[in-house]
């Protein structure tokens, strides 16, 4: 069975902002007037969330070790190659929650960051150039 939704979620969140749009509710041009700020935001929540990443799951990479997930190649091995490892992730797919979610072994941080969030807000950016 396949265990993301992401075409229904995508298809909603359009619904949501279709039906906000249509009401009243939402402006449908709010992401094109507040783009600095919006691209202030994403560069600053996206940073600390590398940081965090980097700091939990590479340079302290030993406290996951009975994780389910856990790769032997993960963590920050060298100092010579911290740069390329934050760049280009120190965990595969790193996951938090695993209590909570136990169907799904965890949240998935980069599947999420790097297709829910970005994909969705790509096609809600257009919507708003459009309008």
């Amino acid at each position: 069975k396949y265990p993301m939704n992401g075409l229904l979620s995508f298809f909603l969140s359009h619904v949501v902002v279709a039906v906000g749009c249509f009401l009243g509710i939402l402006d449908p041009t709010f992401v094109w007037k507040n783009m600095g700020a919006l691209l202030t935001g994403a560069v600053i929540s996206t940073t600390l969330v590398g940081l965090w990443m980097f700091v939990d799951y590479g340079v302290l990479w030993k406290r996951h070790v009975n994780d389910p997930e856990f790769e032997e190649d993960w963590g920050l091995f060298t100092w010579k190659e911290c740069i390329h490892d934050f760049w280009l992730g120190v965990a595969r797919n790193p996951r938090c929650f695993h209590k909570l979610l136990p169907k799904t072994g965890g949240f998935d941080i980069k599947r999420f960051s790097n297709a829910r969030a970005g994909l969705t807000t790509w096609i809600f950016c257009n919507w708003s150039y459009m309008a």
